[in-house]
């Protein structure tokens, strides 16, 4: 399958400051394309055993669409109860904060739901970012009505109830000591595709305010919050001054296993050209280095406690996959030609393999690609077409995640019309 050529991704690149412009031409040209390479290919191509998780669901029409979220969190834990999302109407649209999604705890081995849970604070992106905090609790956001304000709701899978709620939505959490939290309306105003939608968006002049807005550091046991960083402090790292007539956030926070540090993107746009920077952190309240400073960072992983990988601009501007030593800032360009090839994905590290996807290529087929860090090997695990109907913020990238034990990897996809939630024996 033919993959998007140098030239047509510098091309690309060149139209990122006009966004309105490059989305037009992005979806004649994907059409165009897959006129030409796609139409007689297979919508999965497979070497591998796919399974489809909740087909009970299907069967019993309770699910019209299933999906897990972000790429950094795994939905099952070690008894075998799966997470995911479930909604009755079409996902091809926009989330409404009229309508409400089903959080549900399952037993894919006994294929009954354990647990229905419904929320209005969601995005097809991430979700509301439900994971487990160890293999009886998991977290969730949701949306408190009659304080105005979106909140952490956690559940135990053996008392099949709520059993904490907390006054801060959850971005990325370490076990049950303590989780971060980030301002999802800023989010929401600035990029909806993560943001959530049950508050009305920020005017300019709330955006400006730098000081009372940031990542907030909730301790699990006390319920209490402290801001950690403030957007101003994020803002003037490194930096001479605050640009105020840039809109600054910080997103895609992940904690590393230890807990005591953390990274985090900082994006700031001007006249809606975007800027980013790959900070790192630490969870006293110390901003350590900026990691990556040259406009564009994509999606990071840990790989170790001492290495971040990470698609960016980085050396000679070019951009790909890249290791990073947080010690030393050194920066080494992942020179794998699997990877090279289908450009930016999600990539996601359980110290020996690094799993990711990509971006639908001219066929309109994402693929899924796993590399083996002892040998050396790289080696696909299929591709799965994607189609026009999902599209910007309702796209559905596979967004997968190995198990810890790497026998298994759950990914979302749409090969089939609607999202869904599969997994993949290995």
């Amino acid at each position: 399958m033919s993959t998007y050529s140098y030239r047509e991704r510098q091309f690309a690149k060149v139209l990122n400051n006009m966004p309105r412009l490059k989305n037009f031409l992005k979806r004649g040209y994907a059409f165009l394309n897959y006129s030409l390479y796609g139409l007689k290919i297979p919508r999965v191509i497979s070497d591998y055993n796919i399974h489809r998780v909740g087909d009970c669901l299907y069967d019993k029409q309770e699910a019209f669409e299933t999906f897990w979220g972000y790429y950094d969190k795994y939905p099952m834990n070690k008894f075998g109860l799966v997470l995911l999302n479930t909604t009755l109407y079409t996902t091809q649209k926009p989330p409404l904060s009229s309508r409400t999604i089903h959080v549900l705890l399952f037993d894919i081995e006994h294929s009954r739901v354990l647990l229905d849970i419904e929320t209005r604070t969601y995005n097809w992106q991430q979700g509301c970012r439900t994971h487990w905090l160890n293999d009886e609790f998991f977290i969730l956001n949701d949306f408190d009505d009659i304080a105005q304000r979106y909140i952490a709701r956690v559940y135990s899978a053996i008392q099949l109830k709520e059993i904490k709620r907390f006054n801060y939505p959850v971005q990325d959490s370490f076990g049950l000591d303590y989780f971060l939290s980030i301002n999802y309306r800023r989010i929401n105003t600035l990029r909806p595709d993560y943001g959530y939608r049950n508050l009305s968006k920020m005017n300019d002049i709330e955006l400006r305010q730098l000081n009372n807005d940031g990542i907030w550091k909730i301790d699990y046991s006390e319920g209490t919050s402290l801001l950690l960083y403030s957007l101003e402090q994020i803002a003037n790292f490194e930096t001479e001054n605050v640009d105020l007539n840039a809109f600054h956030k910080v997103n895609h926070l992940m904690i590393n296993k230890t807990g005591d540090k953390f990274i985090f993107i900082h994006r700031y746009l001007k006249k809606n050209v975007r800027f980013d920077r790959l900070l790192l952190a630490d969870v006293r309240g110390n901003l350590l280095k900026v990691l990556a400073d040259n406009e564009m960072v994509s999606h990071c992983c840990w790989l170790n406690e001492n290495t971040i990988f990470a698609y960016l601009r980085g050396i000679d501007n070019i951009d790909s996959y890249y290791s990073i030593d947080i010690q030393t800032g050194k920066m080494t360009l992942f020179d794998n030609s699997l990877f090279r090839k289908y450009g930016d994905g999600h990539p996601s590290s359980n110290g020996r393999f690094i799993l990711s996807d990509s971006y639908p290529d001219k066929a309109l087929h994402q693929h899924l690609l796993l590399y083996d860090m002892k040998s050396g090997e790289a080696k696909e695990l299929g591709s799965f077409f994607h189609g026009l109907s999902y599209n910007e913020e309702t796209r559905c990238d596979l967004h997968p995640r190995l198990s810890p034990d790497a026998k298994r990897v759950f990914f979302d996809s749409v090969c089939n019309g609607k999202r869904q939630l599969y997994y993949i024996d290995l």
